[in-house]
């Protein structure tokens, strides 16, 4: 499961990442403590269509097989900074991943916090479930719709 999200995070990213238009190396080697790239998101924050919106990110924390991190390293205009912060747990044959998500924000966007914080746990969720599709297949149970 490491080896699948750090390891190779610049190739499977997008295979799980629902709102990533694309991510960007800046580095060349492997990912490791220190690796610096640039992601470009979809953001919607009002009621307008959502904009690409890019942001250069270093990955801050590489502990192969418990813990990955990256955080955002300059202003990321409407978003902010952010650390992103996922977890590896074995469970005998089986991974329990968490991702933490702190994010910055502007001082007028904290009156819509709760919105916001709803909507970014929703887009962990699903981002969670496409991971575990990517790599188990799609589940067979039927979830809760999206």
């Amino acid at each position: 499961m490491f080896d699948f999200v750090a390891v190779h995070w610049f190739e499977n990213l997008r295979l799980w990442s629902g709102s990533l238009i694309e991510v960007t190396p800046l580095d060349e080697g492997p990912v490791r403590q220190g690796t610096r790239g640039v992601e470009v998101r979809r953001t919607k924050i009002s009621r307008a269509p959502p904009q690409p919106h890019g942001r250069t990110f270093e990955v801050t924390e590489f502990d192969p097989p418990r813990a990955f991190a990256t955080t955002g390293v300059e202003d990321g205009g409407p978003r902010g900074g952010y650390l992103r912060r996922i977890r590896f747990a074995p469970l005998g044959t089986r991974t329990r991943v968490t991702i933490r998500f702190e994010q910055e924000i502007e001082l007028i966007a904290q009156v819509f916090w709760l919105f916001l914080n709803l909507k970014l746990r929703l887009e962990l969720r699903r981002d969670l479930n496409r991971l575990r599709d990517a790599l188990e297949g799609p589940s067979i149970a039927p979830r809760r719709a999206q």
